[in-house]
């Protein structure tokens, strides 16, 4: 049983926010899978010293640096075991193309807010 869930999230030295929009919408999926809200207990970082984490936190890592578009790793840790998920973008194409499919995606719809999810049609 997963007991532990951290996420590291890279972007090149140029991103100004954390955790990126990418980062939130992974927990935010991971709290609609199990019916709760694990963007409000989130932990950013670990403070120096020794300091415990909260049962039930998940804890962001943001990284910032180079020239890295976009990278996350959603690490899962139980007892003896772990399970990480990990997407690398390698450069900006992949991000552009999805910019681009959203726009034509859009293109006949009514004014209005979308998310990614109703572009991706998932």
């Amino acid at each position: 049983m997963m007991k532990r869930i951290e996420i590291v999230d890279m972007h090149d030295n140029t991103k100004l926010d954390a955790p990126s929009g990418t980062a939130r919408e992974l927990i935010e999926s991971m709290g609609e899978a199990v019916g709760r809200d694990l963007v409000s207990d989130a932990v950013y970082g670990r403070p120096l010293g020794r300091n415990p984490r909260e049962k039930g936190k998940v804890t962001f890592h943001a990284m910032r640096g180079g020239d890295t578009p976009s990278s996350h790793t959603v690490y899962f840790f139980g007892e003896g075991e772990s399970l990480e998920i990990t997407h690398h973008c390698l450069n900006w194409k992949g991000c552009a193309k999805g910019a681009v499919d959203a726009c034509i995606w859009m293109a006949d719809k009514p004014a209005g807010l979308y998310g990614i999810r109703e572009s991706m049609k998932l």
